[in-house]
This record gives structure tokens, sequence and C-alpha cells, in this order.
């Protein structure tokens, strides 16, 4: 997943406002490996990805996702 840090900061400056507020992003790649076994034989491995991104407000002790 590639991230362009110069439009990341375009978005989230609207969403800081106030001085106490504040704004962060969270990126999270999962990768996953599983192996079955048949009649004690490893089968065919399946390996999944999965990338997302989220971010996260904060104003007055309140959180928005």
């Amino acid at each position: 997943m590639e991230i362009e840090d110069g439009a990341i900061a375009r978005w989230l400056d609207p969403l800081t406002l106030t001085r106490d507020d504040s704004a962060d992003v969270f990126l999270e790649t999962r990768r996953t490996t599983t192996v079955e076994w048949r009649d004690g034989m490893p089968a065919e491995p399946r390996v999944a990805v999965e990338a997302g991104v989220s971010a996260r407000h904060r104003r007055k002790g309140r959180d928005r996702l």
C-alpha cells in the first residue's frame, strides 16, 4: 500500500481547527498463512494479505473514527 503524505496532510488539516484538536492516521497490513493437514500430510498453503487505512479525530474528549 502506498501512502501520499501530502494528500493525507491536506485531508487532516481541516479536522484540527482548534488548538486542542488532534488527528491521527493508522495503517495496518495483516498477512495470514494457513496450512491444513490431511491424512497427516500438509496440504497446499493459503496466503491472505489484507490492508487498510483509518483516521481518528479527537476534540474535547471525544474520538471519531
